[in-house]
């Protein structure tokens, strides 16, 4: 079995899916599953000199510096050189685009002029020889070599938008190359789409199957059914052609028990070569969101209940990929870390005599009002993200945010004093949001800036699967936007509300703001969540 993350998504560290499929397959079956990182190589090979030529003039004077330097092993990184070679590997991106006039690429997105809101347009995309440039890099390199391992079975993991064209891209070119080979597409993006994708029969001649929900079970039951010659029917958790005309859609199987899979296997990907200057590997201390709650998240409907592991499990894990890989530094994918991990773990790396370094996201909880957050910095995390989203009373109590304001300023201090950098998440224009609320939401920033490292501001957007796109009404809301038959992808929306500020005055009031001295500290050319370990120069670790 060959699992393949396809471009196009950020380089900096590997994503944990297919790690995670790996490690649980292989301890289940005898099944050799073999991992690939295509959009790691995709990367390389547009940024090599051999296809970009010679870049002189920037501080650093060729992407292959600019990637050396990033991916260096040194521990951490110099903002005197992180930017400029951010820079020079953003630019190099822009060339390549411009080789391909219609598409945009660079480290953080990839987009054509087609629209991923549309399955028609996608699978036109992924024959425009004009635009698409993962053609040529996948019929120059990446198809033979995946022909070469001569796979059994093939997934393709869609985690993000940006990776449906080349996914797409991908699964074609191999369908056509060998028409046998059974080519399943899973994701947390394939799971948002599920409730399209059993009425378009049109693109299993791109795919076989596709994998919903969690890939452990389903993954293993598929490979271990094609290698036995048994038909998929019993297989759990995918969608597939029945006859000539109908799609199935098989019901999924949750694993209840987090603590006893096997640590993910990292194995084949090569550690080294992603830009983080440390091995650093992602980790998880759930599955799910345990609050769960919030109007305007649609995060679970691809990881369905709340399920967490216990802090001896994830210093497990730690442990074993340290010794397997030289991991020390890891990050938490849990869309909120849950706290009793967060309590807890620092003992049992104390305990255990581990000296590992940490972030992930953390919501405003009571929990942490009272916590000890050195004792939290002194346990290895170096870096928190916390979504906050408004620092309105009224505006979070519509969310559901189950959080009361008073609570962040307390939690951003302690955590700042204690050497933790904080990075807040929020967004401006939430259905009934006056302007007056949204420019308290901006002060609040600026009232704690000396306690915020980054901010992450945007607007808010109606998300499907999310409670205020199923209730519109009961968040005052008179009209959604209807999707045409050419946008059956299509997961957000435009809406109307009766009161309350627009989209485009919610970008006013951001924009106003951005122009005030006190946020210009926020205001960086680029940075992202997984560098924050190694940038800020009075919170970097030692190395161990």
């Amino acid at each position: 079995m060959l699992l393949i993350f396809p471009p196009q998504a950020q380089p900096f560290l590997p994503h944990l899916a297919l790690p995670s499929l790996k490690a649980f397959v292989e301890a289940h079956s005898s099944v050799e599953v073999e991992l690939l990182d295509a959009n790691l190589e995709s990367y390389q090979y547009f940024l090599s000199r051999s296809f970009l030529g010679e870049s002189p003039g920037q501080s650093l004077d060729s992407t292959d510096e600019a990637w050396h330097y990033l991916s260096s092993g040194s521990g951490s990184l110099d903002e005197d050189l992180y930017y400029p070679a951010i820079e020079t590997l953003q630019n190099g991106l822009k060339e390549v685009a411009a080789r391909y006039p219609g598409s945009s690429l660079d480290l953080k997105d990839f987009s054509m002029n087609y629209s991923t809101s549309s399955s028609e347009q996608i699978m036109r995309a992924s024959k425009d020889y004009s635009q698409n440039p993962y053609l040529e890099f996948y019929e120059k390199r990446l198809v033979a070599e995946i022909l070469e391992r001569s796979p059994d079975l093939v997934g393709i993991s869609i985690s993000w938008f940006s990776q449906l064209i080349p996914g797409f891209t991908l699964a074609r070119l191999v369908r056509s190359a060998r028409p046998n080979l059974h080519v399943t597409m899973g994701g947390s993006m394939i799971t948002h789409l599920k409730d399209v994708l059993i009425y378009k029969r049109k693109l299993f001649p791109m795919v076989s199957s596709f994998t919903v929900y969690e890939g452990e079970t389903a993954l293993l039951e598929l490979a271990v059914s094609l290698r036995d010659g048994k038909g998929i029917g019993s297989v759990p958790g995918i969608i597939y052609p029945q006859g000539k005309k109908d799609v199935r859609m098989n019901e999924p199987s949750l694993l209840p028990h987090l603590d006893e899979l096997p640590a993910p296997d990292f194995e084949g990907l090569p550690l080294g070569s992603y830009l983080s200057p440390a091995t650093y590997l992602p980790i998880a201390a759930s599955r799910g969101c345990y609050w769960n709650r919030c109007a305007f998240c649609s995060h679970h409907y691809s990881l369905s209940h709340f399920r967490p592991r216990k802090a001896e499990s994830v210093l497990g894990d730690m442990k074993k990929l340290h010794e397997k890989f030289g991991a020390s530094h890891f990050y938490f994918v849990d869309d909120a870390l849950p706290p009793a991990v967060v309590m807890e773990l620092p003992a049992a790396l104390e305990r255990d005599r581990c000296r590992f370094y940490w972030g992930g996201e953390l919501r405003f909880d009571r929990a942490f009002q009272s916590a000890d957050f050195n004792r939290i910095h002194d346990g290895g995390c170096r870096f928190l993200l916390f979504g906050m989203e408004s620092a309105c009373q009224r505006v979070l109590d519509i969310m559901n945010k189950g959080i009361e304001s008073p609570m962040i300023t307390n939690i951003l201090k302690r955590s700042h004093e204690a050497g933790i950098i904080n990075w807040v998440f929020l967004f401006l224009g939430f259905p009934g949001e006056t302007a007056e609320e949204a420019r308290m939401t901006m002060d609040s920033v600026i009232r704690d800036r000396e306690y915020i490292d980054m901010i992450a501001p945007g607007r808010f957007v109606l998300t499907r699967n999310s409670r205020v796109f199923a209730e519109p009404a009961g968040f005052g809301i008179t009209r959604v936007e209807k999707p045409d038959m050419d946008s059956d992808f299509k997961t957000s929306y435009a809406f109307l509300a009766d009161k309350g500020i627009t989209p485009d005055e919610a970008q006013g009031i951001l924009n106003e703001a951005r122009i005030k001295p006190e946020i210009h500290k926020f205001l960086k050319l680029f940075v992202t969540e997984v560098h924050l370990m190694f940038l800020g120069k009075s919170h970097s670790p030692a190395e161990p």
